[in-house]
Formats: structure tokens, C-alpha cells, sequence
């Protein structure tokens, strides 16, 4: 786990992350990791622009001085993107980017063991309770894994995120609806639904974040 300043980040956009108002559905998330103990895991699909949603929400929370942590199995993270909003509200972008940390994950035997051995500990070293993952099933959809293999991946993670929770963490996934090659997979994204607590869905068109289920 590094510092975002560590690593090569992807550079894709640009552009700050919105313009004035927050986009739909963003301030319920922001209040309830606020305020939510125990944690929460909060699902965000749809298409590949929640990544980009959900550095909107990690950003606000960086506001608030919050420390953040992202496990990246989709190579989604614009650091660009957070320096050109911190900058556009006037704020020095170091003071946001020194407090995300990073790991970027190639592998599910990575994810897996990141999430099951070594992400709470760190997050306990820096004093964080927010964690995103970005791409959780995307390399569990790669060819070379079993569908046993990865939902029993999945269990280990459940039962590591749920540990968490109880802590006070709270998870964001952000996933982007992939189709897997092999239609056995499909059960992996119905699990991960299963494993939160709210789920919301990306309006692409509206820039809104819909709520599908609330516990």
C-alpha cells in the first residue's frame, strides 16, 4: 500500500470532477459514512463512470480530512482528475492527495489476499475507516480462474469486509457492469450485490446515482 505520490496514476482525464453541484445521491453516501457505525458497504454500478463517481465521493470525503484507502483492480484512479478539483476549489492539491493510499491489484489471488490479510492492518497504521475497491470482480472474470476458486475468494472477502464493518470501516465498491466470458461467472456480480448493504445505480445521462437497496 502506497502513496498515491508513489505511483504512476492513470492520466486519462483531465477535466475537475463536476461543476457546482454534487451530482444526485452523493450526499446520502457522505452522510452515512459521516455517521454510520458500524460501517457500511455501499455498491455503485453501472458503466465505467462510476469510478469516476466514486472519486467524487472519496474527494469530499478527503475535505473533510478524512484518509482513505483504495484497493484499484480496474486501474481507474485519476489523480488528475482530484488535483484539478482540489485546485479549482482553492485548495493546495497536496493537502487532498497525501491522504489517499493506494494498491493497485493485477490479480485475484492479489485482491483476495489484500482484502482477507492485509488491508486492515494498514488501514489501522494510518488511522482510516474508508475503504474503496475499485474493480472487485474484474479479475475473477479472467479465464484462468475457476468459478470455484473465485467465489470461494468472494466468502474469504465477505467475511473480512463484514469484520470491518464492525470496526466502524466503511466499503465502497465501485464496480462497472461487466458481461464474463463464461456465463458460470454471472453469479459473481449477484453475489457481490449480496455482500452490501446499499446498492445504487449510475444515470449516465441524468449524472445521478439511483438507490437500488437500502439495509
Amino acid at each position: 500500500m502506497i502513496s498515491c505520490f508513489d505511483i504512476n496514476c492513470n492520466v486519462a482525464f483531465h477535466s475537475k470532477l463536476y461543476t457546482d453541484a454534487l451530482p444526485s445521491g452523493v450526499d446520502s453516501i457522505l452522510n452515512s459514512i459521516s455517521n454510520q457505525l458500524p460501517g457500511k458497504i455501499y455498491l455503485l454500478t453501472g458503466s465505467r463512470n462510476v469510478y469516476k463517481m466514486s472519486l467524487v465521493i472519496m474527494y469530499q470525503l478527503l475535505k473533510r480530512n478524512m484518509h482513505v484507502v483504495l484497493a484499484d483492480g480496474a486501474n481507474s484512479f485519476e489523480l488528475y482528475s482530484l488535483t484539478r478539483q482540489a485546485e479549482a476549489d482553492n485548495v493546495e492539491p497536496y493537502q487532498i492527495l497525501q491522504k489517499v493510499f493506494i494498491s493497485r491489484v493485477f490479480t485475484a489471488y492479489q485482491m483476495d489476499g489484500l482484502i482477507t490479510s492485509g488491508v486492515s492492518s494498514f488501514m489501522k497504521q494510518i488511522n482510516s475507516r474508508v475503504l474503496f475497491i475499485f474493480g472487485l470482480l474484474h479479475t475473477f472474470y479472467d479465464d484462468h480462474v475457476s468459478i470455484k476458486d473465485s467465489i470461494q475468494s468472494l466468502e474469504r472477502m465477505k467475511l473480512a469486509l463484514d469484520s470491518m464493518k464492525e470496526e466502524g470501516v466503511s466499503i465502497v465498491l465501485a464496480s462497472e457492469f461487466l458481461v464474463p466470458s463464461k456465463k458460470d461467472k454471472t453469479v459473481l456480480f449477484k453475489k457481490m450485490t449480496y455482500m452490501s448493504n446499499e446498492i445504487y445505480k449510475l444515470d449516465d445521462e441524468l449524472l445521478k446515482l439511483i438507490p437500488i437497496r437500502r439495509v
